[in-house]
């Protein structure tokens, strides 16, 4: 049941608050995903047959494990792995992220919402630098 004692004006100052907040979170996500893009650009990826049965070693399994001759390779090739990880689970958060903003944008009045949201910005960012 919605609380009728909450104004119009703050539902819409709530609103607009949320959308930017979802703004940050995606454009948060972006960064992630970039950043992973670019790391996973300068790896290897591909395991030989000689080396896959150091796949899930953790820091100390390929410490104790590994020869030293092939410590680098199989630390980036985990690392490959795990980045590889990290980047579906951004894309998977970016994406739930999305729909909420969406969700939120639509139940709001369409009029005036794009100079109301610039407004908030502004708000959002004078309030952000007096801290």
């Amino acid at each position: 049941m919605p609380n009728k004692t909450i104004t119009a004006e703050v539902k819409e100052t709530n609103a607009l608050n949320n959308v930017l907040d979802r703004e940050t979170e995606i454009e948060s996500y972006q960064v992630n995903i970039d950043n992973y893009v670019t790391i996973l650009a300068g790896l290897p990826s591909v395991w030989t047959p000689e080396l896959e049965q150091y796949k899930g070693l953790d820091s100390q399994g390929v410490a104790s494990n590994v020869p030293l001759e092939h410590v680098d390779l199989v630390s980036d090739l985990l690392f490959y792995d795990r980045v590889s990880f990290l980047l579906r689970t951004e894309v998977i958060e970016q994406r739930k992220a999305k729909h909420i903003y969406n969700a939120i944008v639509s139940q709001m009045n369409p009029t005036g919402l794009s100079d109301k949201l610039k407004t908030a910005r502004v708000v959002k960012t004078n309030k952000d630098n007096e801290v």
